[in-house]
């Protein structure tokens, strides 16, 4: 007698666990898309890959450095 059962998912299995990954901007690491944030580096999905631009901090520690001597001088 051949076996008949049904090996196909039922359609509650497949919306359970039909979801999908995404890759991390910032290390690469693939992980489940219903996470927050990446699992290997922690960084959110909605952070620029680039983060913040570092030289906007030497200019900016640059400047206030400047402007401390203008006035101390």
């Amino acid at each position: 007698m051949p076996d008949e059962r049904d090996e196909s998912p039922r359609d509650e299995d497949i919306e359970r666990f039909d979801h999908s990954f995404v890759v991390c901007k910032v290390c690469g690491f693939e992980y489940y898309d219903e996470l927050d944030a990446c699992p290997k580096c922690h960084r959110e999905d909605g952070i620029d890959a680039e983060g913040f631009p570092w030289w906007i901090v030497i200019a900016a520690s640059l400047a206030a450095g400047g402007l401390i001597l203008v006035f101390v001088l």
